[in-house]
C-alpha cells in the first residue's frame, strides 16, 4: 500500500514519466536503537531510546546531457514509541550540473552539517550538539537545527574547495509576512587536501543578532581519525560562547574506538561545561554496528548542559533546577542502516 501511494507522489512533484521516474526511486533509512542507563545527577533509571532513526525515499532522473532533477523526502522515526513526522528531516527538490547544485526545501545548514559530519558521536550518547545549540541555555537560535523554507546552493568542486550558500526566506512554518526578522543566512566553505579536510561556516539568524561561525579540521591517516572544532557564536541578550574540542577515533579489525573532550567559555560567570565522551564500535558485517558508549557532562555553577538528548538521541534528561550537576549515561545500541 505505501509503495502505490509514494510512486505516484514522486512522478507529480516531478513531473516525469512513470517508467523513468520508478527505474530511478531509491527506499533508504536507518533504524538505531539503544539501551541505556541515565542519571541527571539527582536520579537514576533505565532508558530505551530510538536515535534519528529514519526513512526515506529519493529520484533522479536527466532532464538533458549535463542536467539532472532530484527530490528527496526522508522521514524520523521513534521506534521506540511508535512515532514518526512526514518529511521531518532533509526534503527537498533541486537541480544539479556543471553549474553545481541547487535545491529548496528544508535541509541542514552549512553550519549544522560541519558538525553531523565530524561529530564521533552523533545520535547518541555524548553528542556534540548538548554543547553547540545552545537554545536550552540561552534561549533563542538552535545552531544545530535544519532550515525551514530554505534555497541553497553549493558550487561545483573546484580544487578541493566548495562554497555553500543557503537562504531561508523565513525559518518558521508560516510565510515571511508573519514573521519579521526570521530569516536565516548560513555560509560555508570546505576544502579537502588528501587526506584533510578543512570546513567553515558563518550563520546569522534574524538580523545582526544572533551569529555563530563554527571551524573544523578533520585528519584522517590509515586507520586513525583525528578532530577538531571551535565554535563562536552571539546571542541577543546573554553575551558569547565559545565552545572547542577534539576527538579521535582509530579503527582496529572489526573494531573502532573513539572519544571526545569538548569545554564551553562564555562571558557569563558560573555557566560553561564540559562534555567528555568515549566509546567503541563492532562493526557487524558491512553495515550494522553495535556500541557501547559513556558519556559525562560536568556543569559549572549556573549550568545545566545535557549529555544525553542534543537534538537527534531519543532520551533527553530534564535538567531543569539542576544547575551544576553532573549528567552521566552508559549506552548499548545498535545501528542498521538499510
Amino acid at each position: 500500500m505505501r509503495s502505490t501511494m509514494i510512486l505516484p507522489l514522486v512522478i507529480l512533484s516531478l513531473g516525469f514519466a512513470q517508467a523513468a521516474a520508478a527505474e530511478q526511486i531509491q527506499l533508504y533509512g536507518e533504524a538505531h536503537l539503544s539501551v541505556e542507563w541515565l542519571d541527571d545527577g539527582d536520579r537514576a533509571g533505565m532508558n530505551t531510546s530510538s536515535n534519528a532513526s529514519r526513512i526515506g525515499f529519493r529520484t533522479h532522473t536527466e532532464l538533458q546531457p549535463g542536467l539532472t532533477a532530484m527530490m528527496q523526502i526522508e522521514q524520523g522515526l521513534r521506534m521506540d514509541n511508535g512515532a514518526g513526522n512526514w518529511a521531518s528531516r532533509d526534503s527537498f527538490v533541486g537541480l544539479r550540473g556543471d553549474f553545481g547544485m541547487l535545491r529548496l526545501g528544508y535541509m541542514q545548514s552549512p553550519l549544522m552539517l560541519i558538525r553531523s559530519r565530524l561529530d564521533l558521536f552523533g545520535n547518541r550518547i555524548g553528542d556534540l550538539r548538548n554543547l553547540t545549540k545552545l537554545d536550552d541555555q540561552f534561549g533563542g537560535k538552535n545552531w544545530d537545527f535544519r532550515l525551514r523554507n530554505g534555497i541553497h546552493y553549493r558550487t561545483p568542486a573546484l580544487n578541493g574547495l566548495v562554497a555553500d550558500v543557503h537562504y531561508a526566506t523565513n525559518d518558521n512554518t508560516g510565510t515571511s509576512q508573519d514573521a519579521r526578522n526570521a530569516d536565516v543566512l548560513s555560509v560555508g566553505l570546505g576544502y579537502t587536501l588528501g587526506d584533510l579536510l578543512l570546513l567553515g561556516a558563518w550563520e546569522r539568524a534574524g538580523g545582526v543578532r544572533p551569529q555563530a561561525t563554527r571551524l573544523a579540521a578533520q585528519w584522517q591517516y590509515q586507520d586513525w581519525t583525528v578532530m577538531g572544532l571551535a565554535q563562536f557564536a552571539r546571542l541577543r541578550a546573554s553575551g558569547n560562547v565559545d565552545t572547542y574540542g577534539v576527538g579521535v577515533s582509530r579503527r582496529w579489525q572489526d573494531l573502532t574506538f573513539k572519544a571526545h573532550v569538548f569545554t564551553t567559555d562564555s562571558s557569563l560567570s558560573d555557566r560553561d561545561a564540559t562534555l567528555f565522551a568515549i566509546g567503541a564500535d563492532w562493526h557487524l558485517g558491512d553495515r550494522a554496528v553495535l556500541y557501547l558508549t559513556y558519556a559525562t557532562t560536568r556543569n559549572d555553577r549556573l549550568a545545566n548542559y545535557n549529555m544525553s538528548g542534543g537534538g537527534a538521541h531519543g532520551a533527553e534528561l530534564d535538567l531543569t533546577g539542576l544547575e551544576g550537576n553532573t549528567p552521566q549515561g552508559l549506552a548499548v545500541g545498535f545501528i542498521f542502516p538499510f
